[in-house]
């Protein structure tokens, strides 16, 4: 029951901060929306989520299958470990 309690108050918390930032988050989808890149040419979109991370005090690593980022978060004590996977390329449809 513990563990079920604490999953909750993650997730409420997490849903708080979401909800904190909405405008700033939304503001960052639409740009990286409004400036497509397609496969392995996502310089701009890279960077800007390399130094959004940073912003975030997050170590950061770039390059990885050359446009790939990478963040990891190191937290002491005990906790979930979560992983997430974005794509950053936009696809090329000219009926769009």
């Amino acid at each position: 029951m513990l563990e079920t309690i604490e999953k909750a108050e993650l997730k409420s918390a997490l849903a708080a901060t979401i909800e904190r930032h909405a405008r700033r988050l939304e503001r960052f989808g639409n740009d990286i929306f409004e400036h497509p890149e397609i496969g392995f040419r996502e310089e701009r979109t890279a960077t800007a989520i390399a130094e959004a991370l940073r912003g975030l005090g997050l170590d950061v690593e770039e390059g990885l299958a050359l446009t790939g980022v990478r963040a990891r978060l190191r937290c002491a004590g005990k906790g979930p470990t979560i992983c997430l996977l974005a794509e950053l390329d936009g696809l090329p449809v000219p009926s769009h």
